[in-house]
């Protein structure tokens, strides 16, 4: 079996990665023993415990501390966080371990923190069983998030670039896909989003702002021309006026999930689709079809650009 690496971000990041774990330990197949490495990253304390007590045992890096935002931002004005980070009254007094509050910028503020502080060691620590091993190895890497919520909304991209980053240190090959679940899953099966106006709305904001991002950022990293584009930079993870286009994407793969199935059919609870996400995760990274799946998937890439070009 390929060594993979399959990391959840937020509350339906982190279910749906805890859903695979728990199928491989029925299928006997040993999780974080040097082939598979299973781990999850969370802001909200109670979403990080439910996956503790769940008793699959995938290890859990917890993206926040015990202080308000307003904390943060006097530990990290030096970094420009001021910039981009909103300061609302309501927002400055907020534990980051209540979670991301649907804001993706307090998100991406606890990722910056705990690379600052080195929390993010224990990541470190646990992709690290991977080269146990073997040093040269070609490592498969899968990010499951939701997009419309702010935690994995939030740091998708700076977990993918950091990701990057620490496998190129190690000289090693990686191929990252992401798997990324659409507002239209939640509004369509949770009641109090789709009544709600404000909450339904943002939801939808994140999704937009986080796909835009990554178009950005993606342009700037592949293409010749990136001069051409406006600068973009992300904590110590991306500068474009720093960084020269390297060919490389964020994410080799992304693929979206939506609520509606090509044949028009749609579930009913929330669950269900993270089970299917869940079972579509395996089926890429760990079933015996996984190579044939890869092949397919190249080929309908290339279609796909052939079919763009002008």
């Amino acid at each position: 079996m390929a060594q993979t690496l399959l990391l959840g971000l937020g509350g339906t990041g982190s279910r749906i990665v805890n859903n695979v774990a728990n199928d491989l330990k029925k299928k006997k197949i040993r999780v974080n023993d040097g082939n598979i490495c299973c781990t999850v990253l969370d802001t909200n304390e109670n979403d990080q415990n439910k996956i503790k007590g769940s008793g699959v045992g995938i290890p859990v890096v917890a993206t926040s501390k015990d202080r308000k935002v307003e904390d943060y931002l006097k530990m990290y004005a030096h970094k420009g966080v001021r910039d981009w980070m909103p300061e609302s009254p309501s927002l400055l007094k907020e534990s980051m371990k209540d979670g991301a509050s649907q804001m993706r910028p307090k998100s991406r503020l606890a990722f910056m923190d705990i690379i600052e502080d080195r929390t993010i060691h224990e990541l470190e620590a646990f992709i690290n069983k991977l080269f146990d091993k073997r040093d040269d190895a070609k490592i498969r890497v899968m990010i499951v998030s939701s997009l419309a919520g702010g935690t994995g909304s939030g740091m998708f991209i700076q977990a993918a670039l950091w990701v990057r980053n620490y496998f190129a240190k190690r000289k090693c090959s990686i191929t990252i896909r992401g798997i990324f679940v659409l507002p239209d899953v939640f509004v369509n099966t949770v009641k109090d989003i789709r009544e709600d106006d404000t909450e339904r709305a943002s939801l939808y904001a994140n999704a937009y702002g986080a796909i835009r991002e990554l178009n950005a950022i993606t342009k700037i990293k592949t293409k010749a021309n990136a001069s051409s584009l406006l600068p973009v930079r992300i904590d110590t993870l991306f500068d474009s006026e720093k960084n020269q286009p390297d060919g490389t994407p964020v994410f080799d793969y992304a693929f979206f999930i939506d609520d509606i199935s090509e044949g028009g059919s749609v579930l009913q609870e929330i669950e269900q689709y993270e089970q299917v996400v869940a079972r579509l995760v395996y089926m890429q990274m760990y079933a015996p079809m996984h190579d044939d799946l890869y092949s397919e998937e190249d080929n309908l890439f290339k279609r796909f650009q052939k079919s763009t070009e002008p």
